[in-house]
C-alpha cells in the first residue's frame, strides 16, 4: 500500500433497532482519528461513474461508503516517497465497513462498482474557492485503471 495511506476496518455494533458506526473522532482508541474541516456526502445514481483523478497539497481525505460499493484509485505523486509513482486499487462498501484515510499529494479518483451508491467525505481542511488545493488530471492519465471486476 501507498505510504501513509490508512484503510481502517471499523466497528458495526448492532441491536435490534439496526445499527450503528463509528467512523471518525478525536481521541477515542477504538476508532480512527480525525481533525476533520468539512463533511461532504458523494452520491452516484449510475454503475460506472468515474470522478478523477485529483491531489491536494495540504489537504487529507477520508472516505466512508454508505451505501454501495467504491473503487478508488490512488497515485503517489511524492517524489521523497518510498512508493513514489506506484498505484493502488482500494474497494469500500457498505457490506464492509472502512474508512480509507489519503494524504496530501496523492491522486485520487473513484468509480461506483454499483447503482445508487453514496459515500461520505471528511476533508482536513474547508474548500476554499478562492485558492483551492488541489491539482486535477484527467481520468485516463495513468492508462485504463477503471475496469470493475467484481
Amino acid at each position: 500500500m501507498i505510504n501513509d495511506v490508512e484503510l481502517k476496518s471499523l466497528k458495526t455494533n448492532t441491536d435490534e433497532r439496526g445499527y450503528l458506526i463509528v467512523f471518525a473522532s478525536l481521541g477515542r482508541p477504538d476508532v480512527p482519528d480525525a481533525t476533520v474541516k468539512e463533511t461532504y456526502l458523494v452520491y452516484s445514481p449510475k454503475k460506472g461513474t468515474i470522478r478523477a483523478f485529483h491531489k491536494h497539497m495540504k489537504m487529507w481525505d477520508s472516505f466512508f461508503v454508505l451505501q454501495g460499493k467504491v473503487k478508488f484509485v490512488l497515485v503517489d505523486e511524492r517524489p521523497d516517497s518510498t512508493t513514489y509513482k506506484k498505484i493502488d486499487e482500494i474497494i469500500l462498501s457498505e457490506k464492509e465497513p472502512k474508512l480509507l484515510i489519503v494524504p496530501p499529494n496523492v491522486q485520487h479518483g473513484h468509480i461506483t462498482m454499483v447503482d445508487d451508491t453514496k459515500f461520505v467525505g471528511l476533508a482536513s481542511k474547508p474548500y476554499d474557492k478562492d485558492n483551492p488545493d488541489y491539482v486535477r488530471v484527467p481520468p485516463d492519465y495513468y492508462g485504463d485503471v477503471w475496469k470493475i471486476t467484481e
